[in-house]
């Protein structure tokens, strides 16, 4: 009788001590070409990774994972933000961490109607140089995003698809790829969202699992 006890105990247990639906940090796979010819490299040619740092404090990785090593190159980029919040949208505060091109703050436009080639408007597009240091191949750039004045973000406030515009779909983010092969461009965009449990997620379900074990063993032994 004890030891369904502890089984029953021990499952409560395991169960409570899982992470909590909603990881800390959600991937977006640019995927899927809506305008122009598919990047060189395999898909996904890039990737945006966003992640709750901190209370009103979210970092975004651009990743230019899969882009080939031949020159190719990102010149915008685009993502989204909580419709209903578009009123605060003069509000958010962007803080450059790391960037291996000319990229500032002045290439940074926020709005309604950011338009890409027909795969819909986004609220925020970044326009990476075109010549000189070009953002490509497996570089990554790093933005950390604030609210000001009273008004706090999180990661959820950025999952949203565009608004439709030019009948080429909508996506969570999109991006022009330039310099592809005979001097093609190509659009490509973000159809889903993957989440990702941040590391500590992965130690609890470890931890959970050999909990269970030991639980089971027990329960076997005094059957």
């Amino acid at each position: 009788m004890h030891a369904r006890y502890l089984l029953f105990f021990g499952v409560l247990f395991v169960g409570g001590a899982l992470p909590r639906a909603g990881a800390a940090m959600t991937t977006l796979n640019l995927n899927d070409v809506f305008s122009g010819t598919a990047p060189g490299g395999s898909s996904p040619w890039l990737t945006l990774s966003i992640q709750d740092l901190a209370p009103n404090s979210v970092q975004f990785t651009f990743n230019a994972i899969n882009l080939p090593a031949s020159g190719e190159f990102v010149s915008g980029w685009y993502f989204n933000f909580n419709p209903a919040l578009n009123s605060d949208l003069s509000k958010l505060s962007f803080s450059i961490i790391s960037n291996p091109t000319g990229f500032t703050n002045s290439n940074i436009t926020v709005g309604t109607k950011n338009a890409a080639d027909g795969g819909g408007y986004y609220n925020f597009e970044f326009d990476f140089p075109t010549s000189g240091p070009t953002f490509t191949s497996g570089e990554k750039v790093v933005v950390d995003v604030s609210g000001t004045n009273g008004f706090s973000v999180n990661e959820s406030d950025f999952l949203y698809l565009a608004q439709p515009h030019g009948g080429n779909g909508v996506y969570y983010s999109a991006a022009h790829v330039q310099a592809e092969s005979g001097g093609a461009s190509g659009w490509v965009g973000a159809t889903t969202v993957s989440a990702i449990p941040e590391p500590t997620s992965y130690a609890a379900i470890t931890g959970t699992l050999a909990l269970g074990l030991v639980v089971w063993r027990r329960w076997r032994l005094a059957a």
